[in-house]
């Protein structure tokens, strides 16, 4: 590893910070074969670092000495050479457990992957397709997201798509979000739509809605990898729910899901359409 690439983790500042900040001010001196291995450096500290209770991850409140530990653990894997990272990536297993574990299920559920690490690296590894379905989701987990999700969107023959169930000012706002991050590297519009549909009809003056159809299903795919889950794309699914899913690596099932995915978003409608026409029928 070029000496550049330790000075620059060394310099990356004062102060206690996140997994996430430290990937910031890295980023800003890098190039982008460089950052990839510094990225994938980094989490596998905070993995490790972690299971052994010496840093508060990354979904909880930062812990003196984080930066610290972080980065010397990442520079002792950097200067020992690509073999250990290699070693860990390849050694993880077809299908894993994946759970959202909130403070007090921690450090007695260390082995199985947590909702919110094992949804960042699906975005940090996807190149061709990030498929979504989600019932809700909103702004504040989309915002957690938003360096995985601005360089994904830079990825311009990646394949966005997110399928929601219901309209909300929950929705609508992490959905505004989304576009804001797309459109701020330069791709136009991202691709959403609605497993929902409704019927409105007056009944004396009052207009009523009535929804025919839901699904309730949670589903992250990437082109290689599925993670299959009861969390919604929302904080408290990612954060302080307790949440229990599975993290599929295994083709023919990835393969599966993927089908499911596609017929699911045959029968949903475009977002622009619905949403205009249940903004309409609200406020007559």
């Amino acid at each position: 590893m070029s000496r550049t690439v330790l000075q620059t983790l060394d310099e990356v500042g004062d102060g206690f910070l996140t997994y996430n900040e430290i990937l910031d001010r890295v980023e800003k001196k890098l190039g982008p074969g460089e950052m990839s291995v510094v990225r994938q450096t980094l989490a596998l500290a905070l993995r490790i670092l972690s299971t052994q209770g010496l840093v508060s991850p990354k979904y909880e409140r930062e812990v003196e000495e984080n930066e610290f530990r972080i980065r010397e653990k990442g520079r002792e894997l950097l200067e020992a050479g690509p073999s250990e990272i290699r070693e860990d990536s390849e050694s993880r297993e077809e299908i894993a457990f994946v759970l959202t574990k909130p403070p007090f299920l921690y450090s007695r559920l260390l082995d199985a992957g947590h909702t919110f690490d094992v949804f960042e690296e699906l975005i940090d590894r996807a190149k061709e397709r990030l498929w979504i379905m989600t019932p809700y989701l909103d702004k504040y987990i989309v915002g957690a997201f938003h360096r995985n999700l601005r360089e994904m969107f830079r990825r311009k023959e990646l394949d966005f798509r997110l399928i929601v169930s219901e309209i909300n000012q929950y929705s609508v706002a992490a959905i505004h979000t989304l576009s804001e991050l797309a459109a701020a590297v330069g791709k136009e519009s991202i691709a959403v739509r609605v497993f929902y549909q409704q019927k409105s009809w007056n009944d004396h003056g009052q207009w009523r809605v009535v929804r025919t159809r839901f699904s309730h299903a949670k589903l992250y795919l990437s082109e290689s990898e599925a993670i299959i889950t009861s969390a919604n794309l929302n904080n408290e699914s990612f954060v302080s729910n307790v949440e229990v899913g599975l993290h599929l690596k295994k083709r023919a099932l990835v393969s599966e899901a993927h089908k499911i995915y596609e017929t699911i978003w045959e029968y949903s409608d475009d977002y622009n359409k619905v949403s205009g026409a249940t903004h309409k029928s609200l406020t007559r």
